[in-house]
């Protein structure tokens, strides 16, 4: 036989235990049946206020989600937004390049009008901006010393920038480089560069006054062919000169007869000149190097390197791994 429960907790489990003997007595009193009757109201209620609280829960939590997924999805839009507009601005500059023409060593009284003049015959002109300016004094922005003309006394030129409407009239603009205003040879180039640096053209001057001009590497070097191009690398604050520079020919033939001028006295200064390094190369780091290199069958190269590997593992493996007490001793000794 099942013995029945019985709850000790005050009037509610007297109730209980009547009601669980109710099932066995089919006799009960009408109090007891009002008051289980309550008792199973108040439980009723109980139960659907649960059910409410519980939906009403469920939804204020998909709501948050939904307010969380608008944040997500706005802080991507905002983001796409500005790739795009990086994206775009890139292709603008890009594009803006392309039709841009660099002139180099230019006097330093040149006017944007007469830039103008000089550059209308090749195309239409969009804009002229002039740059490399190097101030009097540091204190003084570059853009004013361009309007009063106040430059430093080391400096004798300036450099600008001629953008065209059509990227067609760059190579037409092109034709002016090497020509002569008020004693400087210009260059005349693009701005942007499809084409790697021809390092075969081109030789590298060291040991070079610091305080010199392009012109009188000009006069220098004039003899051993028509020069392209010259640049004499320069400080951006003060417009000293580093010692060094580089200048390219037009053949390649001008190169043997410049090495010539090896020690060439410039100011006092032996001049010490040789072949331009490739500057792509020379860029790459040496594992980049020594890889291209290797796949190009150039193995003979990476041989002493092996056989110094080779010794240095050689040597390793004859160390003992284990030292003990008498090994320490005996290197005492």
């Amino acid at each position: 036989m099942k013995m029945a429960q019985v709850f000790k907790c005050g009037s509610i489990a007297d109730i209980i235990n009547d009601k669980q003997s109710e099932d066995k007595s089919p006799k009960t009193s009408k109090k007891k049946k009002k008051l289980l009757n309550k008792f199973n109201e108040i439980i009723e209620e109980n139960n659907n206020k649960l059910v409410e609280i519980k939906t009403f829960v469920a939804k204020d939590g998909d709501e948050e989600d939904v307010e969380e997924s608008d944040d997500e999805s706005e802080r991507q839009t905002n983001e796409s937004k500005k790739q795009k507009t990086l994206r775009e601005r890139q292709l603008k500059n890009n594009e803006k390049n392309e039709r841009t023409v660099f002139v180099g060593n230019l006097p330093q009284n040149i006017t944007i009008k007469y830039l103008k003049k000089l550059f209308k015959n090749f195309g239409q002109i969009e804009s002229i901006r002039l740059r490399g300016a190097v101030p009097q004094e540091e204190k003084i922005p570059k853009k004013v010393a361009v309007i009063t003309k106040k430059f430093h006394a080391s400096t004798d030129n300036i450099n600008a920038y001629v953008v065209f409407k059509s990227s067609d009239d760059v190579i037409k603009a092109l034709e002016l480089n090497g020509s002569e205003i008020d004693g400087h040879h210009i260059r005349v180039d693009r701005a942007v560069h499809s084409v790697t640096h021809d390092s075969s053209r081109s030789i590298f001057v060291g040991n070079l006054p610091f305080v010199v001009r392009e012109d009188q590497l000009y006069d220098t070097f004039k003899e051993c062919g028509d020069i392209e191009a010259v640049r004499v690398v320069r400080d951006a604050k003060t417009g000293v000169g580093k010692g060094f520079g580089f200048i390219t020919f037009k053949s390649k033939d001008s190169v043997v007869l410049a090495l010539e001028k090896n020690e060439h006295k410039l100011n006092g200064r032996d001049l010490r000149v040789t072949r331009a390094k490739n500057e792509s190369n020379r860029s790459k780091p040496k594992k980049e190097r020594q890889n291209r290199k290797a796949s190009d069958g150039h193995s003979e190269e990476t041989v002493p390197q092996k056989e110094r590997q080779f010794k240095k593992n050689k040597k390793s493996n004859l160390k003992p791994q284990f030292e003990g007490i008498l090994a320490k001793k005996s290197k005492r000794k």
